[in-house]
């Protein structure tokens, strides 16, 4: 279709059609969000019936994948006066907004400004609970395919620089992707205050438990590498809050290493081991060689480095990561030292996976001041 077909599409069919593709995210062999026009994006302030309808479809697939109550997050809008909420607790306009924007990335100052009027790029606490799905529903789905593709949103080299700009701009409208993923430095404080409003409810308290146990994965680009990385970042500076926190918030940082051990510890285990070899200077062994390793230590059968020599030397992206999951896991240290007794009681934090924290931590301490590996 020509610049000038897509033009004459109406604003409001490309976002529902974004909203149909991110709502179905993930699916084997999904392309690219699709396309759509910028005539009449007016009426996006007020949408029609079926943009509506595909929004809240949306929001709702969201909130069951997760797995969150109903009334989502315990809002039932009572005290909440932004004018971006609909009183029955429907998602705002932002999502449609945003839905719009993906639609007309080819036209970067339209889809700037469409996401630049989302009502809380500055203040998500403003925003209701199911206003803050259904913005995540468009951010998290777009952000996912931009991280999996490098930044190309179309599989053209054109779009790449389209796909950063609009990865930054969505992460700012998103508040709750900004908390599940990572924010921008300029969101960090108002991101945080976010958490602490979800923390009191029962479903977002075990909503950010979840993610933040769950671990990180590299995927198979560049991109998804470093998104990987800011994530584990923020997820390390958010747990040191807590962990140096009062009761409420230790109880919290402690709640998402007992999940991380509890749902994941071969992962775990494999991780620390892993990044403790990349901060020793050693290459990280092949995935191959830890598939095949049933006791999930990362050593292999052999125990010895002949398969870690397949993966060549450590590089500076490794090193990084290493260091992030250090940052990661300091707060447990921290526990471990300050406040043990608490630490004992949760059954599913092992003794020996601290242990290999503890080691992980001082290995980064000491790249830190002896400059290596």
């Amino acid at each position: 279709m020509t610049v000038a077909a897509h033009h004459r599409l109406q604003a409001a069919h490309g976002a529902r059609a974004v909203m149909d593709w991110a709502w179905a995210a993930g699916q084997a062999g999904q392309g690219p969000p699709p396309r759509g026009g910028w005539d009449n994006l007016a009426a996006l302030a007020e949408p029609d019936r079926l943009t509506n309808v595909a929004m809240v479809h949306m929001a709702r697939l969201c909130a069951a994948r997760l797995r969150l109550l109903s009334p989502p997050f315990d809002d039932n809008n009572d005290n909440n006066d932004n004018n971006d909420n609909n009183d029955d607790g429907a998602p705002g306009t932002g999502a449609v907004l945003m839905a719009a924007a993906v639609s007309v990335r080819a036209r970067g100052a339209v889809a700037a400004d469409l996401v630049r009027n989302c009502a809380a790029v500055t203040k998500p606490w403003q925003c209701t609970a199911w206003d803050l799905i259904a913005r995540h529903a468009v951010a998290e789905a777009t952000l996912q395919y931009v991280a999996n593709h490098d930044g190309d949103m179309d599989n053209t080299v054109d779009d790449d620089a389209i796909g950063g700009a609009l990865a930054d701009q969505l992460r700012l409208a998103s508040p709750l992707t900004a908390l599940l993923d990572h924010p921008l430095q300029q969101q960090r404080s108002a991101i945080m205050q976010l958490a602490r409003r979800l923390l009191a409810t029962r479903d977002g308290r075990a909503l950010i438990i979840r993610a933040f146990a769950t671990p990180t994965h590299s995927g198979e680009t560049a991109g998804a590498a470093v998104r990987r990385l800011a994530m584990l970042n923020w997820r390390g500076h958010v747990l040191h809050l807590l962990a140096t926190g009062d009761d409420a918030d230790r109880d919290v940082a402690l709640d998402v290493y007992q999940a991380a051990m509890a749902c994941h510890e071969s992962a775990v285990i494999q991780a620390l081991i892993q990044a403790q070899r990349i901060l020793s200077g050693r290459p990280p062994v092949p995935a191959h060689a830890n598939d095949a390793d049933p006791n999930g230590d990362g050593a292999g059968d052999s125990g010895n480095d002949s398969d870690a020599a397949a993966a060549g030397d450590v590089t500076q992206n490794q090193v990084a990561y290493a260091r992030a999951l250090a940052g990661f896991y300091r707060p447990l240290v921290h526990l471990y030292r300050s406040h043990h007794p608490e630490l004992n009681a949760r059954p599913h934090i092992a003794p020996s996976v601290v242990y290999e924290a503890i080691r992980l931590c001082g290995l980064a301490a000491a790249c830190r001041v002896g400059g290596r590996p």
